[in-house]
């Protein structure tokens, strides 16, 4: 065999080569390329739902805060009103003993001892306070009779004249009215107990509504927070995937561009000797 067609030969397995190695890369980068488009589109998508996921989180997170500051105004402001009603309560309470000391006080002997005396001068000033004007006056002018006898010998005396207001020295009317005032209050610390009793269940209703949207806030919360993680770990992945796509079709690329390059040269160069050797051939036959 002679040279031109060894070459020729070899020039034939270049070609096979050439169009083998630039199919393969060509086929690389085609599904790179699909890779590549894949990748991005998936990375597009994780990044909205990312963002989507983050601002409702940070809305959440707003709302948890304003809930969690709106129950706790609203616990503070049912232990100032339960102070307010222990103390209204307390008001209460002594001021029911007061008068009930007062009444036995006066259910006993015609001369008061020192100490009953101050039980009836405490549960005086309730009397002139919410007690009737005529009233007080009777509660006064009866203690004036057990504390100063000689006014009620001058009371008979006026009594028989007729010329002041007689007023019920017993002790029975003077109790009556304690008595009266002591209801009032005994009502009016029902009263209270009732509302502080309505007040607050209702707010431990209000409280227990209250925390169950805060649980279920935290909850959604919770679970799109682990959502974006899940999707953040997704467009990592996917990022990698496009890194490497990236990669193997850069590099396919630059092997194409190599081939083609020296596949040309070969094919230029072969062309030129085989119409160098075509023309020495012609030669030869005219010699």
């Amino acid at each position: 065999m002679c040279s031109s067609d060894l070459e020729t030969a070899s020039y034939a397995k270049f070609q096979y080569w050439c169009t083998d190695l630039t199919g393969a890369k060509k086929k690389v980068i085609a599904e790179s390329e699909d890779a590549i488009a894949k990748a991005s589109t998936t990375i597009e998508a994780l990044s909205e739902d990312i963002a989507t996921l983050e601002a409702d989180i940070e809305a959440i997170a707003t709302e948890i805060t304003e809930d969690e500051a709106g129950k706790a105004e609203s616990s503070s402001q049912r232990d100032a009103a339960n102070t307010e009603y222990l103390a209204a309560k307390g008001d209460l309470e002594g001021t029911i003993t007061a008068i009930g000391d007062a009444m036995t006080s006066l259910q006993g002997s015609a001369a008061l001892t020192q100490v009953q005396k101050a039980a009836v001068k405490k549960a005086l000033a309730f009397v002139d306070i919410y007690a009737p004007e005529a009233s007080s006056k009777t509660v006064h002018a009866f203690l004036q009779q057990r504390e100063e006898p000689n006014a009620a010998a001058d009371a008979s005396v006026a009594r028989e004249a007729g010329s002041e207001r007689v007023y019920d020295f017993k002790s029975g009317g003077v109790i009556e009215i304690l008595k009266q005032l002591k209801l009032k209050f005994e009502d009016e610390l029902e009263e209270a107990n009732k509302a502080e009793t309505a007040a607050a269940s209702a707010w431990k209703l209000a409280d227990a509504a209250a925390q169950d949207e805060l649980d279920a806030a935290t909850t959604a919360k919770d679970k799109k927070t682990t959502l974006k993680g899940q999707k953040g770990q997704d467009k990592s992945s996917a990022q990698s995937d496009l890194t490497e796509a990236t990669d193997a079709r850069n590099s396919a690329k630059s092997v194409l561009d190599d081939t083609e390059s020296t596949c040309r040269t070969r094919s230029s160069e072969f062309e030129d000797r085989s119409e160098r050797r075509a023309g020495e051939k012609i030669g030869r036959a005219h010699v």
